[in-house]
């Protein structure tokens, strides 16, 4: 386990933690195929990766939790912007993903939007995210 400042100091959410804490929860198989996952968003895998990690959370109810045990600067105004950028990789016309959607997903995606859009609405204005 990672030493608390080290945890502290993080501005990008910790993938390793992410997987860590996802398969404590129960979810070892999402967290390993995220993981391996050959999706990419332009040429970047690791921010298409914690959008996923944040669509599993939101999904499951856990951000908060996560957030407040391993990625506390997620709770700032500077990682919320984190959260918002990691989470719209997941929604954008670039991210090129392999594998198939199922309801769910697509439900889970759907809040997601909209809470990106209250997310970017609350901290940039009126601005519209298409949902």
């Amino acid at each position: 386990m990672y030493e608390i400042e080290k945890i502290d100091e993080r501005e990008t959410l910790p993938l390793r933690l992410a997987y860590e804490f996802l398969t404590q929860e129960g979810f070892q198989n999402q967290a390993s195929e995220i993981r391996q996952s050959k999706d990419r968003y332009k040429s970047y895998t690791s921010t298409l990766r914690r959008g996923k990690i944040l669509e599993l959370l939101e999904r499951n109810n856990l951000p908060e939790e996560f957030i407040d045990k391993y990625w506390p600067f997620g709770k700032t105004e500077n990682g919320k912007r984190k959260v918002t950028t990691h989470s719209a990789a997941i929604l954008s016309p670039f991210a090129f993903c392999y594998s198939e959607r199922s309801e769910e997903s697509d439900n889970a995606q759907g809040r997601l939007r909209r809470r990106i859009s209250e997310t970017l609405r609350f901290a940039h204005g009126d601005i519209r995210v298409a949902v």
